[in-house]
């Protein structure tokens, strides 16, 4: 975890994992974009192939995401994400 809150504060983007196959993770890596997009944010998005199970969105190893949930609802996750101190890597 530690590297990636490096990564983070040298790059200025929050590192993202898309665990997903085909429109499953096509559709997440849009919507994640747009989402932080609003929400003013720099994504990096690396995508891992899924396992069959429920597409999902790991932050620095941990579970945002489960499915392929609406913008609207990426953008809430992430605002969340962010005032719970996460994002700041401290």
């Amino acid at each position: 975890m530690a590297g990636r809150l490096a990564t983070q504060a040298a790059t200025g983007k929050i590192p993202v994992s898309i665990v997903a196959r085909g429109d499953d993770a096509l559709r997440l890596h849009k919507r994640l974009r747009c989402a932080a997009r609003a929400v003013g944010v720099e994504l990096a998005i690396e995508e891992r192939r899924g396992d069959g199970d429920s597409a999902r969105v790991l932050v620095d190893g941990e579970l945002l995401l489960v499915g392929v949930p609406s913008t609207e609802s990426i953008e809430a996750r992430l605002v969340a994400w962010l005032a719970a101190g996460a994002g700041r890597g401290a």
